[in-house]
């Protein structure tokens, strides 16, 4: 009877699990749509080309956004192809990356690249990545010096079309204040619960889109939750109502 009463239990804590967890998704596909048809999916300056796509990234890492496009560009039109770099002087590419601060950091970190991308393909191209799994791909971008987790998503995610998703803070933020993830929630776990539970299909879309979202209308201070597409449902929008 005890067994009974106990696998009873379990079934009703794993319906209410499964009916939570098909509400949140759907939840997600909704904002997913209503941001889509606002914002129209952008690229947000990400590139197709995987070495391209790493450099600029590590570019606008802590950057201010007004900045590094033109830095970007400005890299793309010396040095690419990217093997001229093993041969530029650590000085002079500390200089042209002066405008977006670590200067010193950032020029130490693309060179190391270079160079080991260099010695393990033959060439300063992550293209043969195209043909890895994305989890081997993953692993081996991560072991880049200075590539993190959002650095090593975007590149699989823009550059090689796989379905995973960065988080950054514009993400984080938003999908917080609407409740769909935890207040403090830190990147990490909400990397563990989106790779678990995010509807097959949905990452770049959604991604791009609330990235595009955070920047615009909810901003970090003063989200203006009057002109949200998305206050109907969102926790943050009703408390401001309150107020």
């Amino acid at each position: 009877m005890r067994r009974y009463e106990s696998a009873v239990k379990g079934l009703v804590r794993n319906i209410a699990r499964d009916r939570c967890l098909n509400a949140w998704r759907r939840r997600l596909r909704q904002v997913g749509t209503l941001l889509g048809a606002e914002y129209g999916s952008p690229r947000l300056g990400n590139v197709k080309d995987a070495t391209d796509e790493l450099i600029y990234i590590l570019l606008s890492n802590r950057t201010d956004p007004r900045r590094y496009p033109r830095v970007f560009r400005e890299m793309r039109r010396r040095y690419r192809p990217w093997s001229r770099l093993l041969d530029v002087p650590l000085g002079e590419l500390e200089f042209h990356l002066r405008p977006l601060g670590l200067e010193k950091t950032r020029a130490h970190r693309i060179l190391a690249i270079a160079q080991r991308v260099y010695r393990d393909f033959g060439s300063v191209s992550l293209n043969r990545l195209r043909r890895w799994t994305a989890a081997d791909a993953r692993e081996y971008l991560l072991s880049l010096p200075g590539v993190g987790e959002k650095t090593a998503r975007c590149v699989l995610m823009y550059s090689f079309g796989h379905d995973v998703t960065p988080v950054d803070t514009h993400q984080l933020r938003v999908l917080v204040r609407l409740g769909l993830l935890p207040a403090g929630t830190h990147p990490r776990r909400a990397y563990e619960l989106l790779d678990k539970w995010l509807p097959p299909g949905l990452a770049r879309r959604l991604h791009v889109n609330l990235v595009a979202h955070g920047r615009a209308i909810c901003t970090p201070r003063r989200p203006h939750c009057g002109e949200c597409s998305l206050q109907l449902g969102c926790p943050t929008a009703a408390g401001q109502q309150l107020r």
